[in-house]
């Protein structure tokens, strides 16, 4: 009974690679990870799109809620971008 409202979405994620600078990150094509002092987090790329981000909300937001660094810790940190293929499954 369950089964019709189960959705599966899976995002099978590329290797990272470091960028430099911001102007490297395209948004809905990347996705980001950001580390700084052994703490780290992620967004895929469709988060950005699923809010109408732009790149600097995209940084902060991840920096803010996802490493703890703050709104602006990005500027410090380590930035690396990723690509995903996404599988999507439905119940249906």
């Amino acid at each position: 009974k369950e089964v019709p409202k189960l959705f599966i979405e899976i995002s099978v994620v590329s290797p990272m690679r470091k960028v430099d600078n911001i102007s490297e990150i395209e948004l809905g094509k990347h996705g980001i990870y950001i580390e700084k002092d052994g703490m780290s987090g992620t967004f895929l790329p469709q988060v950005a799109e699923n809010y109408d981000w732009d790149i600097e909300e995209f940084l902060g937001n991840c920096s803010e809620l996802k490493v703890g660094i703050g709104w602006d810790g990005w500027r410090l940190a380590n930035i690396f971008v990723y690509e995903t293929v996404i599988f999507k499954e439905s119940g249906k």
